[in-house]
């Protein structure tokens, strides 16, 4: 959306969740930055000045607000950026890679120059990659002070500062306030919030916005179990959709989901820990260092008269419980499950570009689709070999075997959790029989061994920001690895909002029963979007989708 101001007035007076991330705007008069959605009175329009970014707003001099949380605005997806190198970069500073890696490290993981990397971001976002990479860290610490319980010194370290002192300079410095004096802040405005969300007197053009903030304000419980966030996100959602696709596809042992909830247990490599030696965060760790944990999602619809309303008339709140043995790596962990959820989307973008293109006979018939990501990409490629010519049962069978012989036993506190998934470099130092015994053709255990010794030895990452073109080229270089798994891996383990398993047999009928050529000439109109009708036509057909007509 381009940031002229008649616009983004006109998307602020309207509080219009669409535009929430899109855009934010800093008020002169009290030199505080809001989301569009923000329930305060809005300012005059010369008053405001509009930014594409938090940091831009940050840079300028302003705030964020208390009340709205600039820190929980959903973020753009590839697609919405119009540099996709700026947004590669945005992507891995939200998850971290700047707290203990360089600029020089994190544009050589981007296939570009150091220099190059800090021009591109400074041209498209106006802010520095330091810049950037603070505001990331300070308003994880805001979200940390407003929604858990958690120490000063854990939420420092949690955020990716290296130390106390650190933290404390670059809060008060941007923010004007001490971390104890926010928290105090904070504490008073969400109580503030909730009694004004209640208020009978509420404004009807705000009520579903409320609605979610109360929700959502009973997200950020801490206890010795979980550690609990709310998870935001442009409207619509299709949470039953998206719980159902996970629900047929759950490993069992690692993946857990009932009663609209998914939960799953996640690793991470020790060098990512954010928490220092001696600070007082639980620790648990894999045979192999590894450290592990899990997490629950769930939405919590917003309730009016003592009544939960029915899902798809109001707006929910996504809440997501975590071990308090991920606090190290909060950052990584929050950016995957954005991307596990598809959270920063722009589904109104995406509905009316595929109208358009005749994909779709309306925007409003996509319905808030989203492109199910995944915690594990590892896991998720091989999981997709192994649905190559089975059924979607067959397959979760076969990774429910695969799991339990050469995955890490967990014992975390889930009733349902018992294991986590193998690594790259577990699996690379098996044989062929050893994979083929858990019930598979002797040349698909070849390609999820070939798979795994890409990984492992770092010339395949399975991750989003890698090169999705250039990843598939090489996935498709391997044996046993055709075009859809390819496309399929690179959709959900990549986040590639354009990759398109054209020969997949069920897209090719719920197109007209064309060819995957046909297909393919077609699906020119619906760049850079293809991912999406691809699931849109998946789910039209209520067919699965992990049995192509070939891999």
């Amino acid at each position: 959306m381009p940031l002229d101001r008649p616009s983004c007035y006109r998307a602020l007076s309207a509080r219009d969740a669409r535009f929430d991330g899109v855009f934010y705007v800093g008020v002169t008069s009290t030199r505080i930055y809001c989301r569009p959605v923000c329930r305060a009175r809005t300012p005059r329009a010369a008053n405001c000045r509009f930014f594409s970014n938090a940091a831009a707003a940050e840079r300028a001099g302003f705030r964020p607000c208390l009340l709205c949380r600039p820190e929980l605005a959903p973020g753009n997806a590839p697609v919405d950026a119009t540099a996709l190198l700026a947004q590669r970069a945005t992507r891995a500073i939200a998850a971290g890679a700047l707290n203990d890696g360089s600029v020089e490290e994190l544009a050589r993981s981007l296939g570009v120059t150091g220099r190059h990397l800090r021009r591109a971001v400074t041209e498209q976002l106006g802010v520095s990659l330091l810049d950037l990479a603070t505001t990331h860290r300070l308003l994880l610490a805001k979200r940390l002070l407003h929604e858990t319980r958690l120490p000063v010194g854990q939420v420092a370290f949690a955020a990716g500062f290296e130390s106390l002192r650190r933290f404390n300079d670059a809060f008060k410095r941007r923010y004007r306030l001490t971390p104890a004096e926010l928290r105090r802040a904070a504490s008073a405005a969400s109580a503030a919030s909730a009694t004004s969300a209640t208020s009978a007197t509420s404004a009807a053009s705000t009520a579903s916005t409320a609605s979610l903030s109360c929700a959502a304000s009973t997200a950020g419980t801490t206890t010795a179990d979980h550690i609990e966030l709310a998870l935001d996100y442009r409207p619509p959602l299709d949470w039953e959709s998206l719980i159902d696709w996970l629900a047929a596809r759950a490993t069992p042992g690692a993946e857990w989901v009932g009663d609209g909830r998914y939960a799953a247990t996640v690793r991470f490599p020790a060098s990512m820990a954010a928490a220092p030696r001696g600070d007082a965060v639980p620790d648990a760790r894999c045979a192999d260092g590894e450290l592990v944990g899990h997490v629950e999602v769930e939405m919590r619809h917003a309730r009016r008269g003592g009544r939960a309303t029915a899902p798809g008339r109001a707006r929910g709140a996504i809440v997501a419980r975590l071990s308090p043995t991920l606090l190290p790596v909060l950052m990584p962990l929050l950016a995957r499950l954005r991307d596990l959820l598809d959270l920063d989307a722009n589904p109104d973008a995406v509905a009316r570009h595929l109208a358009r293109a005749g994909a779709i006979p309306s925007p409003s018939a996509f319905g808030g689709v989203r492109i199910p990501g995944t915690l594990d990409g590892f896991a998720l490629a091989v999981r997709a070999i192994l649905g190559q010519q089975v059924s979607v049962r067959g397959a979760t069978t076969v990774m429910g075997r695969l799991v339990e012989r050469f995955g890490a036993p967990y014992a975390g506190g889930h009733h349902a959790l018992t294991r986590v998934m193998p690594t790259a470099q577990r699996l690379a130092g098996l044989g062929t029989s050893d994979i083929a015994s858990l019930g598979m053709p002797g040349a698909r255990a070849d390609a999820v061994l070939a798979l795994a010794r890409a990984v492992a030895g770092g010339a395949i990452v399975l991750a989003p920001g890698a090169d999705a073109e250039r990843t598939v080229r090489a996935l498709t270089a391997l044996p046993g690895i055709g075009e859809w798994t390819a496309h399929y891996i690179a959709m959900r383990a990549l986040r590639w909002p354009d990759a398109f398993p054209a020969n997949d047999l069920v897209l090719r009928r719920a197109a007209g029963n064309v060819t995957a050529a046909q297909l393919v000439r077609r699906a020119e109109a619906w760049r850079p979007w293809r991912a999406y009708a691809a699931m849109h036509l998946w789910r039209t057909a209520a067919t699965p989708a992990d049995s192509p007509s070939r891999s």
